[in-house]
Parts: C-alpha cells; sequence; structure tokens
C-alpha cells in the first residue's frame, strides 16, 4: 500500500535549532513556508501559539493518522485543482507566519508523536487539547495543505496576547 506523503508547518520549538526539533526525525524534506494566521503568546508559557481564521481550516484532525493522511491527499487534490482559493477575510489580522513544512513519506508514527507533544486530544471534551491539529493552506499562494497545531478554537483569547513580531517566533 502506497501512503500519503504527511505535510506538516511548524512555527516554534520544532523548528531547526530548537528544543523539540529531535521529535521530528525521519522527514524526508523540510523547507521554509508560511502559513496565514498570527502568533500568540500565553502570560504563563514561553513558546507560541498559532490562530487561523476559522474559514480558513480546511478540516479538523483526528485519532486515526491513516484517515488523516488520506483526508490531506483528498483536499491537497482539490486545492491544486482549485488554485488555492483563500477564504475571505473575516476581520482577524492575518500575517504571513513564518515557519518550516516538513514532508514524511510514512506519517503513521510521526503524527501520534506530535499529538502527545502538542497535548492534542481528538474525541475528548473540550478543554482536554493543549492544542487542536488542523489542516489548514501553506505558502505563499496558499495551494498547498499542511497540518498544523493552533491554538483551540474554545479557550478564550484573554489567555494570550500577540506575538511581538506577529508572523515570527524568536524563542527568548
Amino acid at each position: 500500500m502506497v501512503l500519503p506523503a504527511l505535510k506538516i508547518f511548524v512555527y516554534g520549538t520544532l523548528k531547526r535549532g530548537f528544543a523539540n526539533h529531535h521529535l521530528m526525525e525521519g522527514y524526508a524534506a523540510v523547507e521554509d513556508c508560511v502559513v496565514v494566521g498570527g502568533l500568540l503568546i500565553p502570560a504563563h508559557r514561553a513558546y507560541p501559539y498559532l490562530r487561523i481564521a476559522r474559514a480558513d481550516i480546511l478540516a479538523y484532525g483526528s485519532a486515526d493518522p491513516l484517515a488523516d493522511l488520506e483526508l490531506q491527499a483528498r483536499i491537497g487534490r482539490s486545492m491544486e485543482t482549485l488554485g488555492g482559493l483563500r477564504a475571505a477575510p473575516d476581520g482577524a489580522e492575518r500575517f504571513a507566519v513564518e515557519g518550516e513544512l516538513y514532508t514524511y513519506r510514512d506519517g503513521r508514527e510521526i503524527l501520534p508523536r506530535l499529538d502527545a507533544l502538542e497535548e492534542f486530544h481528538p474525541g475528548r471534551p473540550p478543554g482536554a487539547s493543549n492544542y487542536h491539529r488542523v489542516l489548514a493552506r501553506a505558502g505563499r499562494e496558499g495551494s498547498r495543505v499542511a497540518w498544523v497545531y493552533i491554538w483551540p478554537e474554545n479557550k478564550p483569547l484573554s489567555q494570550v496576547e500577540p506575538a511581538e513580531p506577529p508572523h515570527l517566533w524568536r524563542q527568548n
């Protein structure tokens, strides 16, 4: 069985040169990339969260890595056909958030590893997850798709403040 390639966009401690990069082992390729959104910093944490507009979320991650790989491939093919259309602005400030796009030939092992690190628990009650994993448009034209961990929609924004700058996280 040939598995679809997995694409993961990272913007914080998983990037090259940062504390959790060792967890990214096994990738086939890595490249600089952007996702449209804005970075947030919680008062009690030293690492960022990405917030993207609900209209820019293409799908939500599940507890089934194989199903998520197939979903990414299917939506990715659709995005190529549509030419990377972006959702209409919804009033939220948006920036080209800088990060890295990782490609894995087999994502069945990396997704559960990263889900555990990011405390993403699909199927549990709201508030149980530290991050949500969503499928979003990636690249300057938005014609690619990648999984990305974001600030959960059900968590209040009063717990975070915009990062400075809002598009690039630098570890203090």
